[in-house]
């Protein structure tokens, strides 16, 4: 309040709803015995919120972990655009059509510099179905990750020698002497793009 954030309070009564909007921070308690139940749910013009929100959570400094594979909610979408409305199929392309403008201006800059190794796996080995996660910004890596080692003289015996990244912090990762760098991509980037 005195920073001037807006606040506002409701007491949730039974047999009624409280809808929270994108990008509002909410928390709730309870006053003694209590049964709860929250369900996310998403209208048509949710997706340009899951994106902003993907992007700010891969700002660094890292405040909070992302809880949404976006890129995987994309692809899975892409897979089922006939089962779509219109509207959903159109704003779930033009959102890969972004993501996919990124990944080939990174892959494009990494070829040409030839700084890292390019491969195109099946799935990330160990990967959960959301992809391998960033270990600076805990972003889930989908359809792009940079897995990045140490060299073999360079590695402290008790340490992790290897760490995976997105494409926006590998450099990161290469400045604390991580210069094995293998960029791997997922999903073809022709999926993607449709």
């Amino acid at each position: 309040l005195q920073a001037g954030v807006p606040v506002s309070h409701v007491i949730h009564r039974p047999g009624t709803f409280v809808v929270t909007f994108p990008h509002a921070y909410h928390c709730g308690f309870n006053h003694g015995v209590n049964v709860a139940e929250a369900v996310n749910f998403a209208g048509l013009d949710w997706l340009k919120h899951g994106m902003r929100s993907m992007n700010l959570y891969r700002e660094v400094p890292v405040v909070k972990s992302s809880v949404l594979a976006f890129e995987k909610l994309l692809c899975d979408l892409a897979r089922h655009s006939k089962e779509l409305s219109p509207q959903l199929a159109d704003e779930t392309y033009a959102h890969l059509q972004i993501i996919a403008k990124e990944y080939d201006s990174f892959l494009a800059d990494v070829q040409e510099k030839k700084e890292i190794k390019l491969e195109l796996p099946d799935l990330p080995p160990e990967s959960t179905s959301l992809g391998v996660m960033c270990s600076v910004c805990n972003h889930h890596c989908y359809i792009l990750g940079v897995h990045c080692q140490q060299p073999v003289t360079a590695r402290p015996k008790r340490d992790t020698d290897e760490r995976w990244s997105c494409s926006r912090h590998f450099g990161l990762l290469k400045d604390q002497g991580f210069s094995e760098l293998t960029c791997c991509v997922f999903a073809p980037l022709g999926m993607v793009k449709g």
